[in-house]
């Protein structure tokens, strides 16, 4: 189903998407990891993505790791 979301019409491509996901096992993991390789194989053009799995964190910790990340990432200096 992602892929297809990925490439519908429409698809708000000029975007930036940050994907995480802490060591929280089985069903979570598996999904986020079915989320980013649709990404890989589907992601349209102009979108910026980017997958971060954080296997030391969990799901109370992972937060404040995680925002400080897609922030620099997501709002860093264009490179000349």
């Amino acid at each position: 189903e992602a892929a297809a979301l990925l490439q519908a019409e429409g698809f708000p491509a000029d975007r930036s998407f940050y994907l995480t996901v802490a060591s929280e096992g089985g069903m979570m993991e598996e999904g986020v990891e079915r989320v980013a390789q649709a990404l890989r194989d589907h992601a349209p053009e102009g979108l910026r993505w980017w997958y971060d799995p954080m296997p030391d964190e969990d799901h109370h910790t992972i937060y404040n790791p995680a925002v400080l990340k897609a922030l620099r990432l997501i709002f860093a200096p264009e490179e000349d």
